[in-house]
């Protein structure tokens, strides 16, 4: 039997602060940019041990229901009226994943 299921998605970010007043701004609401999209944080931490390679600053994993849902928040009008602040604050990589779909 064939699975249909649409995988979740993870949005990864690797975050290198560089202006943490202005990094807080955005932090602030981001959160409330993600709601619409059913998405929530599985990881938003400075505390990650390195085993190979050098580790980021800071991690952030949301997850969605889909690519698809992850790539309309990042195309959002409310999320793009925030990655400004994001983006004079902090230094970024930011990536879609698409998960395992599981019954």
């Amino acid at each position: 039997m064939t699975n249909h299921k649409t995988p979740p998605a993870y949005v990864i970010a690797e975050v290198d602060i560089t202006e943490p007043a202005t990094f807080q701004k955005y932090a602030e609401k981001v959160a409330e940019t993600l709601a619409p999209f059913n998405a929530r944080f599985l990881v938003r931490t400075s505390k990650a041990q390195t085993v190979e390679g050098e580790a980021p600053k800071r991690i952030v994993m949301l997850v969605f229901d889909s690519a698809e849902k992850a790539r309309d928040w990042y195309d959002s009008p409310a999320y793009q009226a925030i990655k400004p602040i994001r983006d004079r604050s902090a230094n970024t990589r930011i990536f879609i994943a698409e998960g395992l779909a599981f019954d």
